[in-house]
């Protein structure tokens, strides 16, 4: 059979999730798929409910291993899949039954590199929030310029809202960088939609995002979370190794800033002190989107009412001023 897609599907533990799932994706209306199940690591029933699931449907192929990050996970799948698109639905979200074969006959018909929907919906606690904001809509058609990719990019680094034409993939070399961090997406998402030919929205097929509120993603983000900064320094290292237009720098730093300013906030005091740190040696560009304008001023400038007097301090040196009555 041809496989017109290969839907990725990275999985760990999650085995609370996993049917739900598997069930929207082995109902597809679009027949002519293939379903990369990539088990990373999971020590619960995940293992058992994938061999049941392959065991009714013969396109679900399983591949067991031991990355311990969701861009090694994904790239096994992408090393394993054989169709002429490739799409990722996460293990706890799931899709409308005609969801692939609309991306699919998008992609056709408007012989594009990525077909997108913009319909997103969150789904929190079992109840449909919202739709998600993705930069960009079917008004937005094609998606084929820097300014409306500059949205897309800024908006979100999801790569789960698409399909991506394999050999585009591959001339490209755009795979996920295998670090431990949860913005491992951008890298991704970001050189995908900067070397496609064009980006093709629709918002009549809808991917359910299952907001799972785990204590992973309630924990403050830790040292090994710097490692955000090695993905935004690697896609720079690529505009200019490919000599791109010098403006995907500038988009590609507003970007940064903001995640690295959401992680920033995510941290303790103690890890904040050694983050800025790291950035200014690491990457100072983006310092000064991090560090809120007033602790700027502050450390410049500061005035202080005392009972009788009045403290001015400029650049550290304490001015003491007796208050007139």
């Amino acid at each position: 059979m041809n496989k017109k897609i290969s839907i990725i599907i990275p999985v760990h533990n999650a085995q609370e999730y996993l049917p739900k799932c598997l069930d929207s994706i082995i109902n597809q209306t679009l027949k002519e798929i293939e379903i990369v199940c990539v088990n990373d690591s999971s020590t619960d029933n995940t293992g058992a409910i994938l061999d049941n699931y392959q065991q009714k449907d013969s396109r679900i192929k399983i591949i067991n291993t031991d990355c311990r990050c969701s861009g090694g996970t994904r790239n096994r799948g992408l090393e394993a899949a054989n169709g002429e698109y490739i799409g990722f639905v996460d293990a706890d979200d799931w899709v409308d039954k005609d969801y692939f074969e609309k991306l699919y006959n998008t992609a056709k018909e408007n012989s594009c590199d990525i077909a997108a929907t913009s319909s997103v919906v969150l789904i929190e606690n079992g109840e449909e929030k919202s739709i998600k904001y993705v930069g960009a809509t079917p008004a937005d058609n094609p998606v084929n310029t820097l300014e409306k990719k500059k949205k897309c990019i800024i908006a979100t680094g999801i790569c789960w809202n698409k399909i991506y034409r394999k050999d585009f993939l591959e001339k490209n070399n755009i795979h996920f960088i295998e670090i431990p961090t949860a913005a491992e997406d951008n890298y991704f998402s970001a050189l995908a939609a900067i070397f496609a030919n064009q980006i093709i929205f629709i918002n009549n097929s809808t991917y359910y995002y299952n907001f799972v509120s785990t204590s992973q993603t309630k924990s403050l983000k830790i040292e090994k979370d710097f490692s955000i900064t090695d993905i935004y320094k690697q896609i720079l290292d690529v505009i200019d190794n490919k000599n791109l237009d010098s403006q995907w720098k500038d988009v590609i730093l507003q970007r940064a800033a903001a995640d690295i300013k959401l992680y920033y906030s995510e941290m303790d005091k103690a890890t904040q002190k050694k983050f800025l740190k790291h950035l200014k040696k690491t990457f100072p560009e983006v310092l000064k989107s991090v560090i809120p304008k007033n602790s700027i001023l502050k450390k410049i400038f500061s005035m202080t009412n005392r009972d009788i007097h009045k403290v001015i301090t400029i650049c550290g040196i304490k001015i003491k001023f007796k208050k007139v009555n």
